[in-house]
């Protein structure tokens, strides 16, 4: 039992028996009787929990979230709050976030993007305990006026990333024990793959871009990502020349990535080196008399990367596409998979194919008119419609990866 003790001059302190039993004593200063006895009260809740190693109900939270700062330091020091239990801020909690997760750079950056816009919208002070529910769902409806760095509205794709992740790093705050529940919980996010953005580059394409440039390094830096699936600049920058094995017996490579490392089993993936990819590997090595080490050690940023390749594709007179890299790699996983299984196409590129089918199958032309060129190819006897279509895609690919020059993305 906590026993309350005034002292002249109007001052009250509360005595207790802790959980490990020490005495000990928390000094309220000039206070009404009522109003100690009220903390005292919350006191022995505090000291029932610890002996019993339960959780504090919503009410004795609420209290703990709402005392003044000089209360909750002595209980603090009184060993009744944790220190972990202090509230966070929103950036707080995304950088601590960020610290307990293998995140490549790019994802880090968009991560507090999003933390930026919720502190934004609540404020930097704003701790993560006060959010409520509703004022999570106006949070997500201001997104529909807010503008991208260009000064474009988001476009509904954004809109459920920073909806995801948010509801994502809130989710783990509860995990944590620093929140009892979700505000954006309730919230629903639109897909995160905008299609308007998905482009096919078909590889005629691609060579007349590649064409422009004399640099053995550079050609073989954008051809890992047309002809290998690779992500730029994590996984390019990675390669070693131990990772890579040109044997016409092997025809390999070791690719490690920062985004899936933090998954067992999944540290690394073996990709194949695809007919297209093998001779501009080659050029490569001949031109370079070290093989120890990294494969590219004086790869720039990712910013310096990318502009590289817009002047190549400036020389070519070919338009910039939407995602410049990652359609790259998505227009590699879709040639695959007209030749491979799924699954095995997942593999190589690093993705489940849950993701592989949301993300990186983009739709083409050239079947779209396989469909309606020729006799009937609905329900006959000798040949069903997918095999037809594939094998008239496939005509058009005399070898390797398969080529279709006018090729670009979806039909309308």
């Amino acid at each position: 039992m906590a026993s309350i003790c005034k002292d002249p001059g109007g001052s009250h302190r509360i005595c207790f028996m802790a959980a490990d039993g020490q005495r000990r004593t928390i000094w309220l200063g000039v206070c009404s009787l009522t109003a100690a006895r009220q903390v005292a009260n919350r006191v022995e809740q505090l000291v029932s929990n610890q002996k019993l190693g339960v959780r504090h109900d919503t009410n004795l939270t609420q209290w703990l979230r709402s005392c003044p700062p000089p209360l909750k330091s002595k209980l603090r020091k009184a060993g009744l709050v944790e220190e972990s239990a202090e509230p966070l801020t929103i950036t707080q909690l995304f950088e601590r976030r960020l610290a307990s997760s293998l995140i490549a750079d790019a994802s880090a950056a968009v991560q507090r993007r999003i933390a930026a816009s919720l502190v934004e919208y609540f404020g930097s002070a704003m701790q993560i305990d006060r959010i409520r529910a509703a004022e999570a769902e106006r949070w997500q409806a201001s997104l529909r006026d807010a503008k991208c760095a260009r000064g474009r509205p988001l476009a509904r794709s954004t809109i459920g990333k920073y909806t995801s992740t948010a509801r994502g790093t809130f989710n783990r705050a509860v995990r944590w024990g620093l929140i009892d529940s979700n505000p954006f919980a309730g919230l629903k996010s639109d897909s995160q793959v905008n299609a308007a953005r998905q482009h096919y580059v078909p590889t005629t394409v691609f060579r007349s871009v590649l064409a422009t440039e004399q640099d053995a390094k550079w050609q073989a830096v954008f051809s890992l990502l047309r002809f290998g699936g690779l992500r730029c600049p994590s996984e390019v920058r990675a390669l070693r020349w131990s990772d890579v094995d040109l044997a016409p017996d092997k025809l390999q490579l070791t690719v490690r990535s920062i985004k899936t490392e933090r998954y067992a089993g999944r540290e690394q993936r073996i990709v194949p080196i695809v007919p297209e990819l093998r001779p501009i590997l080659d050029r490569y090595a001949k031109s370079v008399q070290s093989k120890e080490g990294l494969l590219f050690p004086d790869l720039p940023s990712a910013v310096n990367v990318r502009q590289r390749f817009q002047r190549m594709l400036a020389k070519a007179g070919v338009k910039a596409w939407p995602k410049l890299f990652q359609n790259l790699r998505a227009s590699f996983a879709t040639d695959m998979v007209e030749r491979f299984p799924t699954h095995t196409v997942a593999s190589w590129c690093g993705h489940s194919v849950t993701i592989q089918q949301k993300a990186y199958m983009i739709a083409r032309d050239s079947h779209f008119k396989a469909a309606t060129a020729g006799g009937s190819i609905l329900g006959s006897p000798s040949r069903d419609s997918a095999s037809d279509i594939a094998s008239t895609a496939q005509n058009s690919a005399p070898h390797g990866i398969a080529s279709v020059g006018a090729d670009s993305q979806s039909h309308p």
